[in-house]
This record gives structure tokens, C-alpha cells and sequence, in this order.
């Protein structure tokens, strides 16, 4: 009802629940005394309800939805397997980190690859690793089909992922992402003076509503140079088939 809508805003986005991030070249503490100013009169808001924060349910078996819309431009597909979610808050973490980021970065290639054929089975595709909700990880595989072609795209990705499960990675495909992992940390970490405030700003985010850490890459590279070396197939092909197994998809 409108009265409940009404009562969620007034309950849940509230300053007590409201973070301000500033980023910039500036002093802070001349910032700080700005926005201190500038909220300082506002009151924090009803705080009779706490908020929850639920487990979200993880099926046994596959669950689907299909939406439509006739003002829509495109047509896709895409599948996830959930699994609980498994917070990064040391730098052991790291090393599971890594792991997404080889696993997804592979993945993508194999998808590009096959977008590049001719009358290949989608437009194009993509592997990602996301919170979905926050209690939860998502691993997904998308892609844009042609119109008529979401059963052909959808038969596509999950074909790939069975590959993916069945034979594993490659060590030609784990060294070569490896080498672009840290190639591109080497690379933020040298032009780290020249970094956005928007990135800055999406850590602070991130850490405000998930816990996630912030380290910047100072530390992370040299964590990296350590980590990474040490990664093998084997154990990047246990974590993919961990992912796609069939619960939760």
C-alpha cells in the first residue's frame, strides 16, 4: 500500500543509516567541518526499527523467471548459481579474491571467442561474479540474443559452463590471466597518484555497505606478487566446480 511505502522511507532511508563520502584534493578537515555544517540540524530519523537482515533462500532446484516487455531493445538470457555469501576481511581473503577474478576473466574469453564466430549462438556474452542480494553471491552468464534466439543463447552459455565444470581450466589460460591480473595491478599501483575519485569513492561504498575492506593498492599490489605466483589450475578447478554445481541455480 502507499502508507507502507510511505513507512519504509521514513524507517529505513534515514541519517542514521546514511553515510557521506567526500573524496578529493582537499583538506579533510576543513571538509568534515563543511559537511558537519552543512547535516548537522538534521535528525536522525525513527529508529523504533531495527534493520533485518534475513537469510536469503538458496533452492535445491533450478528456479526460473521470464519477463517481456514490448518497449524493450534487446533480448537476453542469463543463469546464476547462488551460494552463501563469503565476506573478504583479511588478507587470506585475498587469495579467494583472486580466484573470481581468474575464473571470470577465462571465462570471458571463452565467451568472446565464440561471439566472434560467424552465426554465433548470441550477440554477446559475459561471465560475472556479484552480491545478489547482499547475503548472497551470484556467479552469472549472460548474453544478448537476436530475437527467437533465447533458447539457442541460453543452451550456449550453459554448455560452457558444463565445460567449464566437467574439463576445467587450462594452465595455458591460468598463466595468461595471471600475467594480465598483475599486469594491470602493476599498472594502477605505478599511475596510483593519477587515480579517479570515483574509485576511491566505490571502495568507501563498498565498505560502508558490505564491510568490505579498502586497503588501496599500496598494499594489495605487493599482497598480489605474492599470491598469485602460487595459484594453481587444480585448485582454480575445484572453486569452478564448487560454483556451478547444481544447487542454487
Amino acid at each position: 500500500s502507499f502508507e507502507a511505502i510511505r513507512r519504509f522511507y521514513r524507517d529505513f532511508y534515514r541519517p542514521g543509516l546514511i553515510a557521506v563520502i567526500a573524496v578529493g584534493d582537499f583538506a579533510p578537515g576543513r571538509v568534515e567541518a563543511l559537511i558537519r555544517e552543512e547535516f548537522h540540524a538534521i535528525a536522525p530519523g525513527n529508529i523504533a526499527r531495527a534493520r533485518d537482515n534475513p537469510p536469503a533462500p538458496i533452492y535445491d532446484a533450478p528456479t526460473v523467471s521470464v519477463a517481456s516487455d514490448p518497449e524493450a531493445t534487446y533480448t537476453g538470457v542469463s543463469v546464476s548459481w547462488r551460494r552463501p555469501y563469503e565476506p573478504f576481511r583479511t588478507p587470506d581473503d585475498l587469495r579467494r579474491n583472486a580466484w573470481n577474478g581468474l575464473i571470470v576473466a577465462i571465462l570471458n574469453d571463452r565467451l568472446r571467442e565464440i561471439a566472434q564466430k560467424s552465426n554465433a549462438p548470441f550477440l554477446g556474452a559475459n561471465a560475472g561474479k556479484s552480491r545478489f542480494p547482499r547475503p548472497i553471491d551470484a556467479f552469472s552468464l549472460g548474453a544478448g540474443v537476436k530475437d527467437g534466439g533465447a533458447t539457442r543463447g541460453l543452451r550456449a552459455v550453459l554448455v560452457e559452463a558444463e565445460r567449464a565444470r566437467r574439463f576445467g581450466l587450462t594452465p595455458t589460460e591460468v598463466e595468461r590471466q595471471k600475467r594480465n591480473l598483475l599486469r594491470s595491478m602493476e599498472i594502477a599501483y605505478n599511475e596510483r597518484e593519477k587515480t579517479e575519485s570515483d574509485d576511491y569513492a566505490g571502495e568507501a561504498v563498498s565498505h560502508f555497505l558490505g564491510g568490505d575492506p579498502a586497503p588501496g593498492i599500496e598494499y594489495e599490489y605487493p599482497l598480489a606478487q605474492r599470491i598469485l605466483p602460487s595459484i594453481t589450475p587444480d585448485e582454480l578447478n575445484r572453486v569452478v566446480a564448487s560454483w556451478l554445481s547444481p544447487k542454487g541455480r
